[in-house]
């Protein structure tokens, strides 16, 4: 993006950020920003889908019952 922009730097960045999450940090001697993923009608599809975790199988009554007893494995 290209252009004049006029206004606090915070203020700026957040009208340039505005179909994104992100989170800035501004100190005196650098600009951070983390931008977490893209919103509204232009989003893209992340590259990388993150599994998710199955559940953990359901215990009998008898691996319960040692489990509470120490004696699982």
């Amino acid at each position: 993006m290209t252009g004049t922009f006029n206004g606090p730097l915070r203020r700026v960045a957040a009208r340039i950020l505005d179909d994104y999450d992100f989170a800035m940090k501004i100190t005196p001697q650098d600009i951070d920003v983390l931008v977490l993923r893209q919103h509204g009608p232009n989003a893209i599809a992340p590259a990388v889908a993150i599994p998710k975790k199955s559940p953990a199988p359901v215990m009998t009554a008898a691996q319960a019952n040692r489990y509470e007893r120490g004696l699982a494995r």
